[in-house]
């Protein structure tokens, strides 16, 4: 198993990927609590609070996290040959 420069570099951009997409999906996932407007079953209108949570970044995340696992079994993968 040879360490060379190139896994090394894979191995570590694979890392910061992860990072990346595990921060990005976490606070992605937490959400933000909104007041929402409604009518109740007599036609009232009633005040209420819901959580959004940012579906682009959690995708977007997961993509990182993703490459990551790709960019890892790569280097892994010239480390062997």
């Amino acid at each position: 198993m040879a360490l060379s420069a190139d896994v090394f570099m894979g191995i570590l951009i694979s890392l910061l990927f992860f990072a990346l997409g595990v921060a990005t999906t976490a606070v992605a996932n937490k959400g933000k609590q909104v007041p929402s407007f409604s009518r109740d079953a007599n036609g009232e209108p009633v005040t209420g609070q819901v959580t959004l949570r940012d579906y682009p970044n959690i995708v977007f995340g997961s993509i990182f996290i993703v490459l990551s696992v790709v960019i890892f079994a790569m280097a892994v993968r010239a480390a062997m040959a």
